[in-house]
Protein backbone atom coordinates (compact mmCIF):
# COMPACT_ATOMS: atom_id res chain seq x y z
CA UNK A 1 0.00 0.00 0.00
CA UNK A 2 2.74 2.19 0.46
CA UNK A 3 4.54 1.34 -2.35
CA UNK A 4 1.45 2.65 -4.69
CA UNK A 5 1.09 5.49 -2.40
CA UNK A 6 4.22 6.50 -3.34
CA UNK A 7 3.65 5.77 -7.11
CA UNK A 8 0.61 7.80 -7.57
CA UNK A 9 2.15 10.84 -5.33
CA UNK A 10 5.33 10.46 -7.74
CA UNK A 11 3.08 10.23 -10.86
CA UNK A 12 1.13 13.29 -9.70
CA UNK A 13 4.42 15.44 -9.30
CA UNK A 14 5.57 14.58 -12.81
CA UNK A 15 2.42 15.33 -14.52
CA UNK A 16 2.41 18.87 -12.59
CA UNK A 17 5.94 19.41 -13.85
CA UNK A 18 4.49 18.92 -17.70
CA UNK A 19 4.89 22.20 -19.83
CA UNK A 20 2.52 22.99 -22.46
CA UNK A 21 4.69 21.97 -25.29
CA UNK A 22 5.24 18.44 -23.57
CA UNK A 23 1.17 18.10 -22.80
CA UNK A 24 0.30 18.57 -25.78
CA UNK A 25 3.42 16.19 -27.56
CA UNK A 26 2.53 13.28 -25.03
CA UNK A 27 -0.55 13.34 -26.11
CA UNK A 28 -0.22 13.25 -29.41
CA UNK A 29 2.21 9.93 -28.53
CA UNK A 30 -1.06 8.80 -26.87
CA UNK A 31 -2.99 9.21 -29.75
CA UNK A 32 -1.40 7.58 -32.40
CA UNK A 33 -2.49 3.87 -32.60
CA UNK A 34 -6.17 5.25 -32.39
CA UNK A 35 -6.37 8.38 -34.58
CA UNK A 36 -5.53 8.67 -38.86
CA UNK A 37 -2.13 9.30 -40.20
CA UNK A 38 -3.15 12.60 -41.14
CA UNK A 39 -5.07 14.03 -37.58
CA UNK A 40 -1.66 12.96 -35.98
CA UNK A 41 0.57 14.75 -38.83
CA UNK A 42 -2.02 17.70 -38.51
CA UNK A 43 -1.75 17.82 -34.45
CA UNK A 44 2.31 17.98 -34.94
CA UNK A 45 1.76 20.78 -37.34
CA UNK A 46 0.12 22.42 -34.81
CA UNK A 47 2.30 21.29 -31.93
CA UNK A 48 5.42 22.98 -33.92
CA UNK A 49 4.06 26.23 -35.30
CA UNK A 50 1.25 27.28 -32.84
CA UNK A 51 2.03 27.07 -28.93
CA UNK A 52 5.78 29.58 -28.80
CA UNK A 53 3.65 31.99 -26.49
CA UNK A 54 3.29 29.10 -23.70
CA UNK A 55 5.24 26.64 -24.58
CA UNK A 56 7.52 26.54 -21.56
CA UNK A 57 4.42 27.69 -18.93
CA UNK A 58 3.50 24.52 -16.95
CA UNK A 59 0.15 22.91 -17.22
CA UNK A 60 -0.79 23.28 -13.56
CA UNK A 61 0.37 26.48 -13.34
CA UNK A 62 -2.08 27.91 -16.48
CA UNK A 63 -4.36 30.20 -16.12
CA UNK A 64 -7.49 31.12 -18.16
CA UNK A 65 -6.43 34.86 -18.00
CA UNK A 66 -3.20 33.44 -19.70
CA UNK A 67 -4.68 31.14 -22.39
CA UNK A 68 -7.39 34.16 -23.37
CA UNK A 69 -4.41 36.47 -23.94
CA UNK A 70 -3.05 33.88 -25.85
CA UNK A 71 -6.35 33.10 -27.29
CA UNK A 72 -7.23 36.69 -28.18
CA UNK A 73 -3.59 37.11 -29.72
CA UNK A 74 -3.30 33.58 -31.95
CA UNK A 75 -7.33 35.28 -32.90
CA UNK A 76 -5.36 38.92 -34.77
CA UNK A 77 -3.54 36.36 -37.25
CA UNK A 78 -5.55 33.25 -37.75
CA UNK A 79 -8.93 32.38 -38.68
CA UNK A 80 -11.83 31.49 -36.13
CA UNK A 81 -11.65 27.61 -37.18
CA UNK A 82 -7.93 27.71 -36.82
CA UNK A 83 -7.81 29.04 -33.57
CA UNK A 84 -10.58 26.49 -32.09
CA UNK A 85 -8.49 24.02 -33.44
CA UNK A 86 -5.43 24.99 -31.55
CA UNK A 87 -7.21 25.35 -28.26
CA UNK A 88 -8.83 22.30 -29.08
CA UNK A 89 -6.03 20.36 -28.74
CA UNK A 90 -4.32 21.93 -26.25
CA UNK A 91 -7.61 21.44 -23.78
CA UNK A 92 -7.53 17.62 -24.88
CA UNK A 93 -3.78 17.76 -23.81
CA UNK A 94 -4.32 18.94 -20.65
CA UNK A 95 -7.42 17.02 -19.94
CA UNK A 96 -5.58 14.00 -20.64
CA UNK A 97 -3.63 14.83 -17.35
CA UNK A 98 -5.07 16.77 -15.00
CA UNK A 99 -8.74 16.00 -15.90
CA UNK A 100 -10.31 18.49 -13.18
CA UNK A 101 -8.61 21.77 -14.24
CA UNK A 102 -10.87 23.91 -16.32
CA UNK A 103 -10.36 27.20 -18.27
CA UNK A 104 -13.37 29.76 -19.18
CA UNK A 105 -12.00 31.35 -22.43
CA UNK A 106 -13.90 32.88 -24.72
CA UNK A 107 -12.92 31.79 -28.77
CA UNK A 108 -13.86 33.85 -31.74
CA UNK A 109 -16.57 33.49 -33.83
CA UNK A 110 -17.41 31.00 -36.37
CA UNK A 111 -17.38 32.82 -39.87
CA UNK A 112 -19.70 31.89 -42.28
CA UNK A 113 -18.85 30.00 -44.97
CA UNK A 114 -20.31 30.85 -48.23
CA UNK A 115 -20.74 27.78 -50.30
CA UNK A 116 -19.61 27.19 -54.19
CA UNK A 117 -21.05 24.72 -56.71
CA UNK A 118 -19.57 25.38 -59.86
CA UNK A 119 -21.99 25.39 -62.87
CA UNK A 120 -21.54 22.75 -65.78
CA UNK A 121 -20.34 25.66 -67.92
CA UNK A 122 -17.77 25.81 -65.03
CA UNK A 123 -16.96 22.40 -65.07
CA UNK A 124 -16.68 22.05 -68.92
CA UNK A 125 -14.70 24.96 -69.23
CA UNK A 126 -12.01 23.42 -66.67
CA UNK A 127 -12.30 19.84 -68.45
CA UNK A 128 -11.73 21.39 -71.91
CA UNK A 129 -8.72 23.01 -70.57
CA UNK A 130 -7.41 20.15 -68.70
CA UNK A 131 -3.94 17.88 -69.03
CA UNK A 132 -5.22 13.98 -70.24
CA UNK A 133 -4.20 12.88 -66.60
CA UNK A 134 -6.44 15.93 -65.04
CA UNK A 135 -9.27 15.21 -67.31
CA UNK A 136 -9.76 11.35 -65.47
CA UNK A 137 -9.59 13.24 -62.41
CA UNK A 138 -12.23 15.82 -63.38
CA UNK A 139 -14.45 12.89 -64.78
CA UNK A 140 -13.90 10.90 -61.59
CA UNK A 141 -15.37 13.70 -59.42
CA UNK A 142 -17.92 14.93 -61.79
CA UNK A 143 -19.79 11.80 -62.27
CA UNK A 144 -18.47 9.80 -59.42
CA UNK A 145 -18.54 12.34 -56.79
CA UNK A 146 -14.57 10.88 -55.81
CA UNK A 147 -12.56 12.96 -53.17
CA UNK A 148 -8.34 13.82 -54.19
CA UNK A 149 -7.35 11.07 -51.57
CA UNK A 150 -10.14 7.95 -53.18
CA UNK A 151 -9.02 9.01 -57.10
CA UNK A 152 -4.99 9.06 -56.11
CA UNK A 153 -5.64 5.26 -54.74
CA UNK A 154 -7.58 3.77 -57.69
CA UNK A 155 -5.78 0.80 -59.19
CA UNK A 156 -7.48 -0.89 -62.29
CA UNK A 157 -8.50 -3.69 -59.81
CA UNK A 158 -10.68 -1.31 -58.21
CA UNK A 159 -12.98 -1.21 -61.91
CA UNK A 160 -14.92 -4.30 -62.93
CA UNK A 161 -16.96 -3.22 -65.98
CA UNK A 162 -18.52 0.28 -65.32
CA UNK A 163 -18.64 -0.38 -61.41
CA UNK A 164 -15.81 1.35 -59.33
CA UNK A 165 -15.18 -0.23 -56.21
CA UNK A 166 -14.07 2.78 -53.29
CA UNK A 167 -11.81 0.72 -50.52
CA UNK A 168 -9.07 3.14 -50.51
CA UNK A 169 -7.46 6.36 -49.49
CA UNK A 170 -4.10 7.75 -49.95
CA UNK A 171 -2.91 10.59 -47.38
CA UNK A 172 -0.04 12.36 -46.48
CA UNK A 173 1.22 10.61 -43.16
CA UNK A 174 2.95 12.20 -40.18
CA UNK A 175 6.60 12.39 -41.88
CA UNK A 176 4.78 13.61 -45.00
CA UNK A 177 4.99 10.74 -46.80
CA UNK A 178 2.20 9.54 -49.18
CA UNK A 179 0.92 6.03 -48.34
CA UNK A 180 -2.19 4.08 -49.24
CA UNK A 181 -4.88 3.49 -46.42
CA UNK A 182 -7.20 0.25 -46.84
CA UNK A 183 -9.43 1.24 -44.54
CA UNK A 184 -11.36 4.30 -45.09
CA UNK A 185 -12.21 7.41 -42.44
CA UNK A 186 -15.42 6.24 -42.30
CA UNK A 187 -17.64 3.14 -42.91
CA UNK A 188 -19.70 4.81 -45.59
CA UNK A 189 -16.74 5.80 -47.78
CA UNK A 190 -16.69 2.12 -48.23
CA UNK A 191 -18.71 2.04 -51.78
CA UNK A 192 -19.28 0.71 -55.27
CA UNK A 193 -19.82 4.11 -58.11
CA UNK A 194 -21.58 3.24 -61.36
CA UNK A 195 -19.53 5.34 -63.84
CA UNK A 196 -20.54 6.59 -67.43
CA UNK A 197 -19.56 4.29 -70.16
CA UNK A 198 -17.63 7.73 -71.42
CA UNK A 199 -15.81 7.90 -68.19
CA UNK A 200 -14.64 4.07 -68.44
CA UNK A 201 -13.32 4.69 -71.73
CA UNK A 202 -11.24 7.47 -70.89
CA UNK A 203 -9.90 5.78 -67.51
CA UNK A 204 -8.00 3.05 -70.30
CA UNK A 205 -7.00 -0.28 -68.77
CA UNK A 206 -3.91 -1.41 -67.21
CA UNK A 207 -2.73 -3.99 -65.17
CA UNK A 208 -4.57 -5.04 -61.57
CA UNK A 209 -1.69 -3.07 -59.65
CA UNK A 210 -1.23 0.08 -61.68
CA UNK A 211 -2.83 3.11 -60.93
CA UNK A 212 -5.63 4.89 -62.79
CA UNK A 213 -4.24 8.34 -61.57
CA UNK A 214 -0.47 8.87 -61.85
CA UNK A 215 -1.27 12.15 -59.89
CA UNK A 216 -0.62 11.94 -55.91
CA UNK A 217 -1.97 15.58 -55.46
Amino acid sequence: LHALEWKNKHDRHRITDLTVYEAVEGYIGAKEGVLSPSTIRGYVKILKNNYTPIKNVRIDKLTSETLQIFISDLSKEKSPKTVRNIFGLLVAAIGLYLPDKVFRITLPQKSIKKEFSPSNEDVSALYESASPELKKCIALAAFGSLRRGEICALTFSDLNGNTLSITKDMIQGKDNRWIVRDIPKTAASVREVRLPQKVIDLLGEGSPNEKIIKYKN
